[in-house]
């Protein structure tokens, strides 16, 4: 959980959550122990209990992207974010924090998603607000989003590594 910055994400929401009590925030993933103890404080202290989901591990996120406005990954540390690239496929409107200009490629410009700086709670709660606020923007960063995913493709990948591997052995 400490990576994935799901502290940080609850306390953005907490921040905003009463003004939109007709969004739900859920967190997929596995949290036991202290980790999840504290979580749940996290979540107490935030008085949204109504508005707040621990879904647990999942074998399969899509059925979750696709019912879904908005992805956020609130990670303090991330490779490569498949999963943002995931959720984007499935027309979630994408905000991420960008760990090392990682995520910035992914999300190359304002009009595919918000990119936030890591472990900053008020910009985190901005850009989710931002994104709730304005439903025309949230719908262009949908359907960019799901353009954008399309250059992260199987078929787009091999093309690119294709040619990688032609122009080093000429």
């Amino acid at each position: 959980w400490h990576v994935k910055g799901f502290d940080v994400l609850i306390k953005a929401w907490g921040r905003i959550c009463r003004r939109y009590p007709d969004w739900k925030l859920q967190i997929a993933g596995e949290s036991t122990g202290k980790g999840h103890d504290y979580l749940q404080k996290v979540v107490d202290e935030s008085k949204c209990l109504g508005q707040f989901e621990f879904l647990g591990y999942q074998n399969n996120l899509l059925p979750f992207y696709q019912q879904s406005s908005i992805f956020v990954l609130s990670s303090r540390y991330e490779g490569f974010g498949m999963v943002l690239i995931e959720a984007m496929s499935q027309g979630c409107a994408p905000i991420a924090c960008d760990y090392k200009g990682r995520q910035i490629e992914i999300i190359s410009s304002n009009e595919i998603g918000i990119i936030c700086p890591v472990d900053n709670i008020q910009s985190l709660a901005d850009s989710i607000s931002q994104m709730i606020d304005d439903e025309t923007v949230r719908i262009k960063c949908q359907t960019k989003a799901i353009e954008r995913s399309q250059y992260y493709t199987l078929s787009n990948i091999m093309d690119k590594w294709n040619d990688i591997i032609i122009k080093t052995t000429l």
